[in-house]
């Protein structure tokens, strides 16, 4: 069922490289190997593997399971 509103665009999920602009996911760019800067913290729960749809502002609470999202969280 379709409720007639358009599609949100779907948000990069990762860090952007400083260096090439590519949106990465590890610790280094695939694309040119930059490491990821310090001040990118990406974020998933540790209890259930939830990932916010901005992995660098995360909600004070995951959705799925209710564990609070601290440091234990960045990846």
């Amino acid at each position: 069922m379709e409720c007639g509103a358009p599609k949100p665009e779907a948000q990069p999920q990762g860090w952007t490289c400083p260096g090439c602009g590519t949106v990465n996911q590890g610790k280094f760019c695939m694309n040119c190997g930059a490491k990821k800067p310090e001040d990118a913290p990406l974020y998933r729960c540790d209890k259930c593997g939830w990932q916010p749809p901005d992995p660098h502002h995360p909600p004070k609470f995951c959705p799925q399971c209710g564990d609070p999202f601290d440091d234990n969280d960045k990846t």
